[in-house]
This record gives C-alpha cells, structure tokens and sequence, in this order.
C-alpha cells in the first residue's frame, strides 16, 4: 500500500475519532471513557449480544476500538478483550487491555497469531471500502463457531428512505459525512446479509436501535416515512442503527 494511501486512511479514522468532539450531541462516556457515536445503546446491544451467546471468559477482538469504551464494558462483563484500531494514541486501556494497530481495509488478520471466540465490529462497515474482505477478514481470525457482532447506519429504516428522498443521499452518507466522518460506503440489510452469508456466517439476531430525533420532528419526513410503511411487504427495523448477530 502507498504510504499517501494510508495517511489518508489514518486521517479518516482521526476525523472519527474527533467525531464527538464536533458533534451537536452531549459526549456520552462509560466509565471515563468517551463512546464514539450516536449513544450508549450501541455498544449496550453489543454487550446483550455477547452475554447472550458466550460463556465468561471468551476471547473477544472489538474492531474499531477508538478509545476503548466497549472493551472495558466487555471486560467488565467477564470477557477477556483486545482492542484494533488504526490509532494507537486513541487507545485508552493500554497496559490494561492488548492493543494492536492495523488498517482494517487491509489483511489485518495477519496482524494476530491467535483466533478469537467473538469479534464487535461498530460502526465500522461504512467507514470500509470492501466490506465482503472485511467479513472474510473477520471469518479468519474466528474460532469455529465464532461470532461477529456488528452495527451500521440503517438506511432501510421507513425514516432513511424518507431522508434519501428528501436530500437525495443516504442519512450519515452526505458530502460532510464522507469528508468529516469517513463514512464511504451505506449499506443495505439485504447486501449486509448477502456479504455475511457468502463469507460463511449465518445471522442470528438482527434488529436496530436509536430514535430519529429532530428527524422526526419534521412532518414533511413523517409523511414520508409513513407512506413508505404503508406500501412495505415486509416491516423494516426502524431504529437509525441496524445490529446484527452471526456466527460460523
């Protein structure tokens, strides 16, 4: 890889890093460390996830670490954690937790020697070029019966597609997201499931989490949003972030 290829991958991840830093939203923390993104509930899905499918003490790799915050909730719940992120600096738990640096968008399942019972991934997928290599990447480095839990905006939600329609982007893909936050590439529910299935997983749990906010205040989006429930063949998770848990 050019080294102005992963200088301009390591200043995504820094924008992100700073992400709540510029926000509007108050900083959320657990535990005197900063939760990265649009609240506690992410990560509190995660931990369900994990509670509900793996015996204390399993080894877990949370991708996208940022400062540690879901490491330490983990590690509080019994698991034994290590942290993955591009930024080493961001890192909060070192001496504490096992760290290593990698590029996600590359093999960095070369970068461990040793396979996990579980990997968190979020709000990760969108800020990844090829998310089927990531997935293949994450298979790699799980035990048989692993599990991958993951997050990613929900841009199937009845209140996302009235967003698009609207703007005429994606909610959290716009110029300012791309260029501020990193996050390059929206993806759907049906190709997140198609992606995990041909990387061998099978989906467990899939639901969504995180209301509209301001969004829903507006009653031009209300309408459109509920028009699109009112034509669905099937219900959408409504949620502004979709989890997901699999396994091998």
């Amino acid at each position: 890889m050019a080294d102005s290829d992963m200088r301009n991958r390591v200043r995504g991840a820094d924008r992100y890093t700073r992400f709540g830093e510029s926000s509007d939203l108050p900083p959320v923390h657990y535990r005197g460390l900063e939760v990265l993104g649009l609240g506690p509930e992410i990560h509190e899905k995660i931990a369900d996830y994990a509670a509900s499918s793996l015996p204390v003490g399993s080894r877990v790799l949370d991708l996208g670490c940022g400062s540690g915050a879901l490491c330490l909730r983990l590690s509080d719940a019994g698991f034994a954690t290590t942290g993955c992120d591009a930024l080493a600096d961001s890192f909060k738990l070192h001496g504490q937790v096992p760290f290593f640096a990698a590029d996600l968008n590359s093999d960095f399942s070369k970068v461990f020697s040793d396979k996990f019972d579980a990997i968190s991934a979020t709000e990760i997928v969108e800020h990844i070029e090829n998310p089927r290599h990531f997935f293949r990447q994450c298979r790699a480095l799980l035990k048989d019966s692993g599990k991958l839990f993951l997050t990613t905006p929900n841009i199937d939600s009845p209140m996302a597609k009235a967003y698009f329609v609207r703007t005429g982007h994606f909610w959290m893909f716009s110029d300012g997201d791309y260029d501020g936050v990193g996050h390059i590439t929206p993806i759907s529910k049906w190709l997140l499931l198609k992606s995990l299935q041909e990387a061998g997983f099978r989906v467990r749990r899939l639901e969504s989490v995180g209301d509209w906010g301001k969004f829903s205040e507006w009653w031009r989006m209300r309408l459109v949003a509920s028009l699109f429930k009112g034509v669905a063949t099937t219900p959408d998770e409504e949620g502004q972030i979709l989890t997901v848990a699999a396994e091998l």
